[in-house]
Order: structure tokens, then sequence, then C-alpha cells
């Protein structure tokens, strides 16, 4: 029987963590299916030991005077996805258990030993000589190009996690080749020997599930004041690198050219509206909507279940994906948006013409007027054409036996 762990660590208190967990497993799954027998177990510390790590630097932080650091440490313990996460995973397969550690390498070492997991894989730290096989995963190297988003401590340890994952890991795992090709080149001098990277291969995946149910003629639009086929939308977590700005110049342009006719048109912006980096910029960017006269055509829903983001998805014109940085094709957005048949116009960046796709429409990062452009032929082409289901299932089903494959192979 093979046994594979997930290490959810660090994943769990974001939306994209968790849906990229959700699509790893996924494909696991799909293949492990076709092996025999298996099991999947998801992995993360327990809640006492994230507690108690909270007092000790409550603790610290008020004998050291920062009083303001210190309830915030404290009120970050709380996860809100927390049962989101494990009610989306659970759904995926009744083999995936959920088992808990203390804290500690030590107490890892001892929970993969007593359940006999083969190998431990998407592991956002190293973690050392364990008995156990493991398998690194770096995100990106943003902070090499967009330093003004990081602070001088976030990119020192930064730098210095990803050296440990490179000169301990036998295996890593990264969403892109242009990852791949970042890690060579901003670490490949400074490390003892180069692990073997792997970088993922571009493959969107939904569930038959969530496929049909994105596409439920049932699904209730009013809710939002939407109409199908009236509204372009974004699926990102409010970030700095996001660029969400671009985007909503773009759409006033767009707007504001349109017949009075035809003027019942939409932006939705899904996604959680805060970024620890910049407090404020949230702020900025509903200023800006003012300053641009278009609050009442943009839709703020803040993070909402998927299904509700994926049918959205699914009723749109388009998905616009107008980001300065992304660790993989397009980021999550696209993957969902090429996955339900969508348009999708995302910048172009090196990581995004990684994108393997029939609807991808690119534009420079930051160009608005390149993306009104867009955003205009598209709704001038705007028809309600048929969505084969079936057609979109199948493709989403071999994407995820490669995934899987390609994952199984790295674990052998």
């Amino acid at each position: 029987m093979k046994k594979i762990g997930i290490l959810f660590d660090g994943f769990d208190w974001w939306g994209g963590g968790i849906s990229f967990v959700e699509f790893i497993l996924s494909g696991i799954v799909s293949y492990a299916e076709t092996q025999g027998d298996y099991k999947i177990y998801v992995i993360k510390k327990n809640n006492i030991s994230r507690k108690l790590l909270s007092y000790i630097y409550l603790c610290k932080n008020i004998f050291s005077k920062n009083i303001l650091n210190s309830v915030s440490l404290f009120k970050s313990t709380k996860n809100p996805l927390g049962s989101e996460a494990t009610r989306r995973l659970k759904n995926i397969s009744q083999k995936i258990l959920f088992i808990q550690y203390f804290q500690t390498l030590a107490s890892l070492n001892s929970l993969l030993h007593k359940h006999d997991i083969d190998c431990v894989t998407l592991t956002l730290k190293p973690l050392g000589k364990l008995r156990t096989k493991w398998i690194g995963y770096v995100p990106d190297c943003q902070h090499k190009y967009f330093p003004y988003f990081f602070s001088e401590s976030e990119i020192k340890a930064r730098d210095k996690l990803i050296l440990q994952m490179l000169n301990c890991a036998s295996d890593v795992i990264c969403n892109g080749r242009e990852v791949r090709a970042d890690l060579l080149k901003f670490y490949g001098q400074e490390i003892n020997s180069v692990p073997n990277i792997h970088s993922l291969p571009f493959t969107p995946y939904l569930s038959r599930t969530q496929i049909e149910a994105a596409y439920n003629p049932s699904h209730n639009l009013k809710k939002y004041g939407l109409k199908k086929n009236q509204y372009f939308i974004i699926c990102n977590q409010f970030w700095a690198h996001k660029d969400h700005a671009t985007a909503f110049v773009a759409f006033n342009n767009f707007y504001k050219n349109l017949d009075n006719a035809e003027s019942d048109w939409h932006l939705v912006c899904t996604g959680a509206q805060n970024d620890y980096r910049d407090p404020s910029h949230f702020e900025k960017l509903t200023k800006l909507l003012e300053e641009l006269k278009i609050k009442s055509q943009v839709i703020l829903t803040g993070h909402i279940d998927r299904l509700d983001q994926l049918c959205l998805l699914a009723m749109s014109a388009g998905v616009i994906q107008p980001t300065l940085f992304e660790g993989g094709p397009g980021g999550g957005a696209v993957y969902d948006g090429v996955s339900l048949g969508k348009v999708c116009f995302t910048t172009s960046i090196p990581i995004n013409l990684e994108v393997e796709a029939e609807q991808i429409e690119y534009f420079p990062p930051g160009d608005s007027d390149e993306l009104s452009k867009l955003l205009n032929h598209q709704a001038l082409l705007m028809e309600d054409k048929d969505i084969c289901v079936e057609k979109l299932v199948e493709k989403s089903k071999k994407n995820q036996l490669n995934l899987g494959k390609f994952i199984y192979s790295i674990i052998k």
C-alpha cells in the first residue's frame, strides 16, 4: 500500500493555498486509483502547539514592550479558513486522513514513522534528515523582482529559507519553468549540489461536481446584482502585486465607451481584501474607484464560498488576471478559467506565457489601454454559447491524471 503525506502547514491560511493543495491532492488521488491501494495523509501542526507558540510570542513582545505586535500575533492564531479547508479536502476522497503533530521536527518524524508514510510532499520548510523521504516546494522568487513589496527582514528570511531548501532537499517542486530557472539563476552558485527541481506541468483541473455546479442554470446571479455574460471577473486576493488598479482603469475606459443601451456591465472582484505588507492597499483601490466614478459598477465580494466563485466565473464574459508576478502560469484564477472554458485576459509576463490554452489573450503588464481594447473586443463578440460540460470534464480528468502521474514519478 502506498502511503503519501501532504504537509499542509502554511497553505491553510489563505484561499489560494487551499485551492493549490486541493489541486495537488486531486491529481495524486486520481493517479493513485490506477496504482492499487493507497492512503493520503494531510499533516499539520495541532492547535495546541499553535496556541502555545502564540503565547510564547505574546510574552516575548510584552516584555519587549511591543504591545501592538503581540496583540496582532495573538489574534492571528485563529484560522478563519480552517473548517473550509478541511471540508474541501475531505470531499476529494474518503482515503484522505488528517493527522497532527506537535510543532517540532522530532514530533513530525515520530508521526511519519507511526503511520509508516512512504513520502511527504509539498513542504514549505526544509525538514532535514528525516527517516521518511520528503519533497520540498518553493512557490516563487517574487522578492527578487519586487523587493519593495517586502521588508528587509522578509527578504533575508525568504533567501535563507530557499537556500536551506535547495541545500537539504533531494527533490523540489515548483509551479512553472520560469520559477525553476529563477531558482538556478539566483541560488545556483550558493548551493552545495543542485537538487532535482521539478516544474509542474500546466494541468488545470476541476471536478465533475464543480464544473456541473458552475454551469447549473439555477444558480442565482441576482444576489450579486449580475446578469449572465454582462460582467468580467477578477479572482485574486488584494495583494499589491495583483495590480487591481490597472484592471480598474481599463474597465473604466471600457465602461465609459459603452452605449447607454449596453451600459449594464460590471466588474466583479472576489478574494480577501487585505495585504499585510500594505494595510492601506485596499483603501487606496476603493478611493480609485470613487475617483473614476465607477464604484457602483464594481462589485467587491470579499472571500466567498468556492462554489459561488466558480459559478461567477462560469457565467462571466471573461476572466481578468492583471498580475505583475505569479509563481505559476496565470495563477489560480486562470487555472479555473481554463477549466471552465472561459476566455482569460492576462499579462504577458514570462511565466504566464507557459499557459497552454486556446482562449488566452495577453496584454503588457500595467497597460490599461491594451486591456481595455481586449474587453471591448470581447463585449462585441459576446453571445450566449452552449457549453459542452462533458468535454470540459473529460479534459479536466486527463489533466488530473497527468498531474498525478507526474507527482508519482517524483515520489518514487
